[in-house]
């Protein structure tokens, strides 16, 4: 039988998924004018503040929120819509970087009102200490999960 903390955190955690999912539906809504998804826009906001030369796509995963998805069918249809290019590495043929075009750029700067708008509505009702605390718990969930998954991984 699970002891009170222990619902307690679950419950936090159901919580927390549940915002996360209801926050994933309204940045894919705002993007769907364009036909990208959230997680499309989150690799053109890193690609934006990549080097010159670009990313591969594992740099990308390791600085995206979501590392499940299937990136490279996401970076497939950016390709295809002209926001990003992709080249092989001049210094290694068997690496593929990827850039933001400047069409990429223009696509961000036409969804940053739209998620700025969503943002303060999401925010309206709390205080900027409220967010900062939220923030912290968070910052601690994911600290106590990343340390529980490495003490499984080294039971094993």
């Amino acid at each position: 039988m699970a002891t009170a903390k222990q619902k307690a955190a679950l419950d936090a955690i159901l919580s927390v998924r549940r915002a996360a999912r209801a926050i994933d539906d309204i940045v894919d809504a705002a993007c769907a004018p364009i036909g990208i998804t959230g997680t499309q826009y989150n690799i053109l906001r890193i690609l934006s503040r990549a080097p010159i030369e670009g990313l591969s796509r594992t740099q990308i995963v390791a600085q995206l929120i979501e590392q499940h998805v299937d990136v490279t069918r996401a970076i497939d249809g950016l390709v295809v819509s002209g926001y990003v290019v992709r080249e092989h590495a001049t210094h290694d043929r068997r690496i593929v970087l990827h850039r933001i075009t400047p069409t990429g750029r223009k696509a961000i700067e036409q969804l940053d009102p739209s998620l700025h708008q969503a943002l303060d509505h999401m925010a309206r009702s709390f205080s900027i200490a409220e967010l900062d605390t939220l923030s912290v718990l968070c910052k601690r969930f994911l600290d106590a999960a990343t340390d529980a998954e490495n003490t499984q991984l080294s039971e094993r």
